[in-house]
């Protein structure tokens, strides 16, 4: 669903500016989608006033083009059909008729139905039509706000925040996907249109389906928080089938807002018990929507696992360089003394041991992995066990049940652009270039390369690798 259709009329040519876009008539917060004659003419009236497509897309506001005088008989029957059964319209009254074939009498004809639609003067009025209304010189907000639908999306953060969203609905639940348009991770503060349902969270990614703990309702939003990685994606599902949960409004740590460097979060175990985890000590307080309020102080957590030292590298034969390498530390590719192994593209795996004491692993305790900086892509297998792959920052993995008392062997795959391999080489002569391109052939101009000025990315696993634990705590569920 979305709250505004634009039709854009019938010249030629005829460009549409595309959702993306915010129209400045409209605000933020609201969606739209622009529309053809075609999809007009297939268009209906649901019986609560909203245009439907043959889709099933709905719209609560259809606005007709402003810069366009002309109009064909089709389409403004089209328009009174739909106002006599109850859409909401906004434009103005066209001039003449679309195109010189029989131009007197259609042009009449247009006339005439147009004064019948738009019988009443003056350049911002609302003039009823059957069962729907018809308005002129008012802006889309104006009229959205008059029928009572507030923005549809909004969100707040401390950061610059770029996202985008879509809207479906189905007989039982409101399905929103918010996708984070930028290269950051971001923490964020969304509002949607919708109330009184249960909030659940569908990770594409992981397929995985989770309850939103953290949650509250105004009069006609709900309030959530999201963490969301760069160019991350989540939908929320909104179930109006189920009761919310007991939600959670704000959480606090010594009485102040949570720091940025400071990770909390809330899960639920399998039998519906709340979970909270910090990833440093202090007194917070979890306070409920009901005003009830728990307060945790937490501990120092253990020491962290640092992994820095000692990686063999495994890279394939063939360019160079000896394939097995012992890195005495995590360095970055392109620093590398070895001057074939800092050009390298593609992929090497980092393989390490390690020795963890009992007093390190803890019952209770939540275990995270992090890599630090990755270029560009990293697959993490820990004791035999496939971890994840992440592709953007932050390079962290859930290693929960993973780790074990003694030794424990860790196997990092990383993989980078093809970039370095062609600018290492864009210099060579062409018999000892290990790569090819479409501009490699024998006439090629080596110095004209588009990648011949271009600096090498930072690449494998630059690090630094760290173990963490998280303690949690469980709260009452009532």
């Amino acid at each position: 669903m979305a709250d505004v259709a634009y039709y854009y009329g019938e010249q030629i040519p005829k460009f549409a500016s595309g959702s993306k876009y915010i129209r400045k008539t409209l605000g933020k917060g609201y969606d739209y989608d622009d529309i053809n004659k075609e999809v007009l003419l297939q268009s209906t009236v649901t019986d609560a006033g909203h245009l439907q497509l043959p889709s099933g897309m709905t719209y609560q506001l259809l606005v007709l083009p402003q810069d366009d005088a002309q109009m064909s008989l089709e389409v403004l029957q089209k328009i009174e059909y739909l106002l006599e059964n109850g859409a909401t319209i906004l434009g103005d009254k066209p001039k003449s008729v679309l195109g010189l074939k029989d131009y007197a009498e259609r042009n009449a004809q247009l006339a005439q139905r147009a004064d019948k639609i738009w019988n009443v003067k003056g350049e911002k009025q609302m003039i009823r039509h059957g069962r729907g209304t018809l308005f002129t010189g008012h802006t889309e907000k104006e009229i959205l706000l008059a029928k009572g639908i507030v923005p549809d999306f909004q969100y707040t953060s401390r950061e610059h925040v770029n996202l985008d969203y879509i809207h479906r609905q189905t007989a039982t639940e409101d399905v929103y996907f918010i996708r984070n348009q930028d290269s950051l991770a971001i923490d964020v503060l969304v509002s949607l249109r919708v109330t009184g349902a249960a909030p659940y969270t569908f990770d594409p990614e992981h397929g995985t389906i989770d309850p939103v703990l953290t949650f509250s309702f105004s009069d006609n939003h709900i309030s959530l928080p999201l963490q969301m990685e760069p160019w991350g994606s989540v939908f929320i599902v909104l179930k109006h089938d189920q009761k919310p949960l007991r939600s959670v409004v704000s959480i606090t740590k010594n009485g102040q807002n949570i720091p940025d460097d400071v990770a909390t979060s809330l899960s639920l175990d399998g039998e519906g018990g709340l979970f909270f985890k910090a990833s440093q000590p202090g007194s917070y307080t979890i306070t409920y929507a009901d005003n009830n309020y728990e307060t945790l102080n937490y501990s120092t957590p253990q020491e962290k696992q640092i992994l820095n030292d000692s990686w063999d590298v495994h890279f394939p034969h063939g360019w160079g360089f000896e394939p097995i390498q012992h890195f005495d530390s995590l360095i970055n590719w392109v620093d590398h003394a070895v001057p074939e192994l800092s050009i390298f593209s593609g992929s090497a795996t980092y393989k390490k041991s390690f020795i963890l004491d009992k007093e390190f692993l803890s019952d209770g305790v939540s275990y995270v992995l992090d890599l630090g900086t990755v270029g560009e892509v990293a697959q993490v297998f820990l004791n035999g066990h496939e971890v994840g792959t992440k592709v953007f920052p932050p390079f962290k993995f859930d290693i929960t049940g993973l780790l074990r008392t003694g030794h424990n062997h860790l196997s990092i795959a990383v993989a980078n652009t093809w970039l370095n391999q062609l600018i290492g080489e864009a210099q060579k002569p062409l018999h000892q270039q290990r790569t090819r391109s479409n501009l490699s052939g024998s006439k090629a101009d080596l110095t004209k390369r588009p990648w011949s000025n271009y600096k090498p990315q930072a690449s494998g696993l630059i690090g630094p690798v760290i173990i963490s634990g998280q303690t949690k705590y469980r709260l009452p569920r009532e």
